[in-house]
């Protein structure tokens, strides 16, 4: 992980990241890939996010829930990193849509 693109990446223990923020989001680098957890509210978040993770990792977006603070930054970060997303079952329409997202 190039902490030097992302400033604001703070360790937490062996082998798992911090990038304060809204909300606070995990970054875990293992074996190969790398889990984002919560990527936040803002595409900018995304392209930040992006530009601190190692280029050759696979890169998985786990989405703990449906709220947009959680969603927004989803888009870009696929769009630079080829990112896969999970998110759990019940909260998957809401996280593919906008519109569902707004209404609740």
């Amino acid at each position: 992980m190039d902490l030097g693109n992302l400033m604001e990446f703070r360790k937490l223990g062996k082998g798992a990241f911090l990038a304060p923020g809204s909300p606070n989001t995990l970054v875990i680098p293992f074996d190969g890939e790398t889990w984002i957890v919560d990527p936040g509210a803002y595409p900018e978040r995304g392209e930040e996010l992006a530009r601190g993770l190692d280029k050759g990792k696979r890169k998985t977006v786990l989405v703990t829930h449906s709220h947009s603070d959680h969603l927004a930054a989803i888009p870009k970060l696929v769009e630079l990193t080829n990112a896969v997303v999970a998110c759990p079952y019940l909260e998957s329409c809401s996280a593919r849509s906008v519109e569902i997202r707004r209404a609740l």
